[in-house]
């Protein structure tokens, strides 16, 4: 009897107030993620914050959940953006954040 393949269910998770609220992880976050992980469910982790690159976002996420994480299971609101190359050398409006921040982060 030969075994049927397994199939992975897409996973989306929202990260604002449904793993942290404000910088608090919130009940269970870390339990899920470590779950998915283990079980080997991709999962993708989304946000409509920006103002820190990925790799600040996942770093952050990372040390308050508890679970190794990677920016390819990030996107944030002006992660598509990256995948423009054709504006890469012409004047963007970026508007948002603390002081600078936005304009460093859409540098990089």
């Amino acid at each position: 009897m030969s075994k049927s393949p397994r199939h992975h269910a897409n996973n989306r998770n929202s990260i604002d107030g449904v793993l942290v609220r404000s910088s608090d992880p919130l009940p269970g976050a870390h339990e899920t993620l470590s779950y998915l992980q283990k079980q080997r469910i991709p999962f993708i982790l989304l946000t409509n914050g920006g103002g820190k690159t990925e790799q600040e976002r996942v770093d952050d996420l990372s040390e308050k959940l508890g679970v190794r994480l990677d920016v390819s299971m990030l996107v944030q609101s002006h992660t598509p953006f990256a995948m423009l190359d054709d504006l890469k050398e012409k004047t963007v409006l970026v508007c948002g954040g603390d002081g600078d921040r936005c304009r460093h982060v859409a540098h990089k």
